[in-house]
């Protein structure tokens, strides 16, 4: 009798033992498991900061000191960039070699701001049209999509850049491959017979920029906001990151 009792004893402490042994192991690895998820969500962020976020904050700050040179220059430099601009509209597209050299000397001020400017239209196009996958949180995507309105808003209007010529000046710097035209690329165009017409719009903007104050006031500040929700939106999750 005794022995029975002590087998009972005995299988029942090997059952619990086997009982604590397996949710532990169960514990460990539903943990393991939520860790590899957090790991996966925080590569994908990752991922998503530097084929989106970054590349947009890099452009956005680089037309942010684009337009603050011109706003700055405005009053003993006005007469330079309107005539500057007007330049470029009117080159002689015979003179190619001479154009490549001024794009990198006296006119290259208000070239590169041309480019600049349609490279960042180029990021924010390929965003715009690709949020729905980006998916940077549950507030997040809507945050960047209205920081982007505001933006492409301040260049609008019926006397600036209408909203559908800003996304074709982003496709024109836009390779077959996605791939962001050179600065090489982008003079090559602006020297073309036909192709630098497209550009027109863009060029008459900036160079009756001195008529265009409260445009002067209002990108700079859409887009010191585009750039700080952007960099904030690119760091790591830390309260996921703690759960």
């Amino acid at each position: 009798m005794e022995q029975s009792v002590g087998v009972v004893i005995s299988a029942g402490i090997a059952a619990s033992v086997a009982l604590v042994t397996t949710l532990i192991t169960t514990r460990s690895q539903i943990k393991r498991l939520e860790y590899e998820q957090l790991a996966e969500r925080e590569r994908e962020r990752e991922k998503k900061r530097i084929q989106y976020l970054d590349p947009l904050v890099i452009s956005a700050t680089d037309l942010l000191a684009k337009v603050n040179r011109l706003k700055e220059g405005l009053g003993d430099k006005e007469e330079f960039w309107k005539s500057t601009f007007q330049e470029i509209k009117t080159w002689d597209r015979n003179k190619r070699g001479d154009f490549a050299f001024w794009c990198n000397g006296y006119g290259a001020g208000a070239v590169t701001t041309l480019y600049v400017t349609s490279v960042y239209f180029a990021r924010t196009s390929r965003i715009r049209s690709e949020l729905p996958f980006i998916q940077l949180g549950p507030h997040d995507d809507q945050t960047l999509l209205n920081h982007l309105t505001e933006v492409r808003e301040a260049f609008g209007g019926e006397h600036n850049l209408w909203v559908e010529i800003q996304d074709s000046l982003g496709e024109y710097v836009t390779e077959p491959d996605g791939k962001i035209m050179t600065y090489k690329g982008f003079c090559t165009q602006l020297i073309d017979a036909w192709d630098h017409i497209w550009f027109t719009r863009l060029i008459d903007f900036y160079r009756d920029i001195h008529m265009k104050q409260s445009e002067l006031t209002n990108i700079p500040a859409a887009l010191e906001r585009l750039i700080e929700f952007a960099k904030k939106a690119a760091k790591p999750q830390q309260s996921a990151t703690r759960a």
